[in-house]
C-alpha cells in the first residue's frame, strides 16, 4: 500500500498552506490539482510546489470530480495505490487520516470514507440535503450500507476508481462524490466508514450553486435509479448473500415479553418460563426459515459423522435444536436473576484457572457458541479472586443485553461491549490481563463487520471460515491462551471444560496467515470434538459453511488453513 494525498483546489487560497503542511507532517506526498483557479490561488499553489508536492493544472474549471480523477491519474502514474482526498478549505480533520489509512490497510480494495460528526457550524440546508441523498442511495444500492455518500474526506483505491472513470459516465461536479461511491458499490467495492469531525469555517467559501447543482444532482439520481433497475437481479442476489452473515441477522424477540417472563419468574419461580419454552420455540421455529435451514444443515453434518450412534437420527431434529437454545436462554435468565442459587458446576481443568488466581497473570480463553457460556460468568461471581471478562459483540444482541442488565447490573460489570476490536479495546484488555484477570472471546464466527480476513479450517467434514481476530488478539496480549466450554450434562447440571491451548501465541511476520491457519484448525478440531458429543448445544443458526465474500477483482478475504 503506497498512499498519497490528493487536494482538488478551486479558489481556496487561505488555508491551503496549512492543509499541505498537515499532510506533509503525516509523511504523505501531496498532489494539488488546480481546477482552473484564479491567478491569486494559482500563485499560492505554485509557491507550495516542491519534490513532495506535485501540481496538476487543469486549463479551466471542470469541477471537483474532474479534479479528483485527474489527481488519481497522477497517483497511478507515480505508483501510488491509494489517494486520501482532502478538501482545500480546511474543514477536514487531518488527525483522522491515520484511522482512515488503517481502515484502507485492513481492506485495501474498499473505498474508505469519513462518516461526518458535525458540530453546530453545519448549515441546516447541508444537513437536510444529506438526509435526502441517504434516502436515494439506499434505493440505488438496495441497502443501508452507504452511511454517507457526500463526505469528500476519503481514501480512494486508485485502480478500482479509475476503472469506473475509464468505462462509465460519472458526474464531474457536485454529483461526483455520491455517484462514484454508488457505482463502486455496484461493482462490488465496499464502502467502509470511519467517524471524522467536520467543521464549516465561518469564512468558508462554497462553490455550490443552488439551482444548477441541485438540477445536476437530480439528474444523477435519475441516472442511478435507472442503472439500479437493470442491475436489480444482481443487487438482489448480493443482498441475499449479505443477509446470510450472522452479524446482519436481526435480533429476534420482544423486550417487553422478556420483562414479563422475568417478573413472573420472580413471583412464581421457574414454572412460567418452563411452561413457555415449547410455545416460544414453536413460534421461532415456524417464523425463522433461514435459521431452520441452517440448523438442519448443521445437524446433517453431525449425523454424517455419528452415523453409527443408536437413536441419533431421532434425537437430532431442528426443533429439538431450537428447543435447546430456548432452554439455554431461560437458564441464563435464572443464572443472573439468582446467581446465589446456582448449583456448583463440575470444572475440568480448574488448575489453569487457579494458576491465574495464584500467579497474578491473566489469560485469554477462546470459546464458542457451544453450551451456555454465560453460566461460566455467573458461576465466577462465587469464586473469590477470579475475575472473568466477556468480550461481547453488541450490534445484534442489544435488547437481550439491556434485559440482562435490568435483571442484574453485575451482568455488565464484567462485559466489554464492542462492535469492532480497535486499539483502545486491545489496550484495555492488556491492562486486564496484566492484573491477572481472564478475558473470554468466542472464535467460531466470522468477523462481524466483514472488514476482517478469515482463514478456512476443516469443521464437520468441510472447510468453514473462521476469524483471524482472536489469534491476532492473543498475539498482542502476549499471555497464555486456553479453551473454555460450558456444557449441559444429561443429568441437568453443567460441566465447565477448560483446556490449555498455547503458552503464548506468537505470529511471525510474513508467516502470520499460515500460523493462524494452524491455530484455527486446532480450535476447529476441539470445537468439533465437543459439538459431536453435545450436538444440540451449538447455537449458530446461520450458514456457517458459506464461502468467504469475494472482491470484484477476484481477491478474497479467505485463506486456506495449513493442514
Amino acid at each position: 500500500m503506497h498512499p498519497a494525498a490528493l487536494v482538488p483546489v478551486f479558489n481556496h487560497p487561505h488555508r491551503l498552506a496549512d492543509v499541505v503542511a498537515g499532510l506533509r507532517r503525516l509523511g504523505l506526498p501531496v498532489v494539488l490539482v488546480d481546477d482552473g483557479s484564479e491567478p491569486g490561488t494559482a500563485a499560492v499553489i505554485d509557491g507550495l510546489r516542491d519534490e513532495h508536492v506535485l501540481v496538476e493544472r487543469l486549463p479551466e474549471n471542470r469541477g471537483k470530480g474532474a479534479a479528483v480523477i485527474a489527481g488519481l491519474r497522477v497517483a497511478r502514474a507515480r505508483g501510488w495505490t491509494h489517494a486520501v482526498q482532502v478538501d482545500a478549505d480546511g474543514q477536514h480533520d487531518l488527525d483522522a487520516i491515520p484511522a482512515l489509512l488503517q481502515a484502507a490497510h485492513e481492506e485495501p480494495h474498499a473505498l474508505v470514507s469519513g462518516a461526518p460528526v458535525y458540530d453546530a457550524s453545519i448549515p441546516k440546508s447541508r444537513l437536510h440535503g444529506r438526509r435526502i441523498t441517504h434516502f436515494w442511495t439506499a434505493i440505488e444500492t438496495l441497502s443501508m450500507d452507504i452511511r454517507d455518500a457526500m463526505c469528500g474526506f476519503r481514501v480512494y483505491p486508485v485502480e478500482e476508481t479509475l476503472a469506473i472513470a475509464d468505462s462509465e459516465h460519472v458526474g464531474a461536479r457536485m454529483d461526483f462524490d455520491t455517484e462514484i461511491m454508488v457505482r463502486l458499490y455496484w461493482r462490488g467495492v465496499r464502502s467502509v466508514f470511519v467517524p471524522v469531525k467536520v467543521v464549516y469555517p465561518p469564512d468558508g467559501i462554497s462553490h455550490f450553486r443552488m439551482v444548477a447543482d441541485n438540477l445536476r444532482i437530480t439528474r444523477m439520481h435519475v441516472r442511478l435509479c435507472l442503472g439500479m433497475l437493470w442491475r436489480l437481479p444482481r443487487l438482489l442476489r448480493a443482498r441475499r448473500k449479505r443477509s446470510a452473515s450472522w452479524a446482519r441477522l436481526p435480533e429476534r424477540g420482544s423486550l417487553w415479553a422478556m420483562r414479563i417472563v422475568a417478573r413472573l419468574t420472580r413471583l412464581m419461580g421457574r414454572l412460567p418460563a418452563t411452561l413457555l419454552t415449547h410455545p416460544v420455540t414453536c413460534y421461532f421455529w415456524l417464523t425463522h426459515p433461514a435459521a431452520r435451514r441452517a440448523s438442519r444443515q448443521y445437524l446433517e453434518r453431525v449425523r454424517a459423522r455419528t452415523a453409527s450412534a443408536p437413536g441419533q437420527e431421532r434425537k437430532l431434529g431442528s426443533y429439538r435444536h431450537f428447543l435447546a437454545f430456548t432452554k439455554a436462554v431461560v437458564e441464563k435468565l435464572h443464572a443472573w436473576q439468582a446467581p446465589e442459587r446456582l448449583p456448583p458446576a463440575k470444572v475440568e481443568g480448574a488448575d489453569l484457572l487457579e494458576a491465574c488466581r495464584s500467579n497474578g497473570r491473566g489469560m485469554l480463553l477462546l470459546s464458542a457458541h457451544l453450551g451456555n457460556l454465560e453460566m461460566c460468568r455467573a458461576l465466577a461471581l462465587h469464586e473469590p479472586g477470579l475475575r472473568v471478562n466477556a468480550l461481547v459483540y453488541t450490534k445484534n444482541a442489544a435488547k437481550f443485553s439491556a434485559f440482562m442488565n435490568e435483571i442484574n447490573p453485575a451482568f455488565h460489570d464484567r462485559v466489554i461491549l464492542v462492535e469492532e476490536i480497535g486499539a483502545d479495546t486491545a489496550i484495555r484488555l492488556r491492562e486486564l490481563i496484566d492484573r491477572g484477570e481472564i478475558v473470554v472471546t468466542v472464535a467460531d464466527r466470522t468477523p462481524a463487520s466483514e472488514n476482517g480476513r478469515v482463514v478456512e479450517a476443516p469443521f464437520l467434514g468441510a472447510d468453514a471460515p473462521f476469524a483471524i481476530g482472536p489469534y491476532l488478539l492473543a498475539h498482542l496480549l502476549e499471555c497464555p491462551v486456553g479453551l473454555m466450554f460450558c456444557l449441559r450434562d444429561d443429568g441437568g447440571g453443567y460441566r465447565v471444560v477448560v483446556e490449555p491451548f498455547a503458552d503464548r501465541i506468537h505470529l511471525p511476520r510474513g508467516k502470520r496467515l499460515p500460523a493462524i491457519g494452524e491455530l484455527a484448525s486446532r480450535f476447529a478440531a476441539r470445537l468439533e470434538y465437543h459439538a459431536l458429543r453435545h450436538p444440540l448445544q451449538w447455537f449458530n443458526f446461520y450458514d456457517f459453511w458459506a464461502p468467504a465474500r469475494k472482491f470484484s477483482n477476484g481477491k478474497s478475504h479467505a485463506t486456506h488453513a495449513t493442514r
